[in-house]
């Protein structure tokens, strides 16, 4: 069974990107499998406020409920875009195994290009973007990391929206897969979920 490999409870965070939802195709996708597995209950994906400082409170506080239910070894996270940007930063605050897909490295920059009125294509949410808002990002930047063993980097090198060799560069001591091709989306993203658990049952056990 696909849910053999974890003999503990666990958590699992999805953290969606800018401008999306807890209704992205590959929050479904993790969604999907873990039912499969008969560990629905372990997955959760807040909707994230537009708003940097408003969306971090609800991360911390959703992985402090986590971490208290599960410990910090039990608590995954997958970050897709702007998500992975934050996920980084919580996996560093609470020492959790995190894999990254396609990530956002500098949002304070490249969000900038969003300043205005946007709306959220999941949603339909109407809001505004300053760049207060982008430069609060920043204060979310991890420079270092503590612990690169768990961190499960995955970037396309035709994603249209960021820059894959950023990514790299900025997590070379880290499991990496570079794919040729693809979009910011991560095309064929349901093919490598078994993978990303398999990496987070190895952190689990590797402690």
């Amino acid at each position: 069974m696909r849910g053999s490999m974890f003999t503990e409870p666990f958590g699992l965070i999805y953290i969606h990107g800018f401008n999306s939802s807890p209704q992205a195709y590959k929050a479904n996708l993790m969604r999907d499998y873990l039912r499969e597995c008969g560990r629905e209950d372990a997955f959760f994906a807040p909707e994230l406020p537009f708003d940097p400082q408003q969306a971090m409170q609800l991360l911390v506080q959703c992985m402090e409920e986590l971490v208290a239910r599960f410990g910090n070894r039990r608590v995954f996270i997958v970050g897709s875009s702007l998500g992975g940007y934050y996920g980084a930063y919580l996996a560093e605050q609470f020492q959790a195994a995190i894999a990254l897909i396609n990530p956002s490295v500098e949002p304070y920059v490249t969000l900038n290009r969003y300043l205005g009125e946007n709306t959220n294509v999941h949603t339909g949410e109407r809001y505004i973007l300053t760049a207060q808002h982008a430069a609060i990002l920043k204060e979310y930047r991890v420079d270092r990391l503590k612990l690169a063993a768990d961190y499960l980097l995955m970037v396309q090198t035709a994603d249209e929206t960021l820059d894959y060799r950023a990514a790299v560069l900025k997590y070379g001591d880290c499991t990496q897969l570079i794919e040729s091709g693809g979009c910011h989306g991560f095309d064929g993203f349901i093919n490598h979920i078994p993978s990303i658990m398999a990496f987070f049952a190895g952190r689990s056990s590797a402690l």
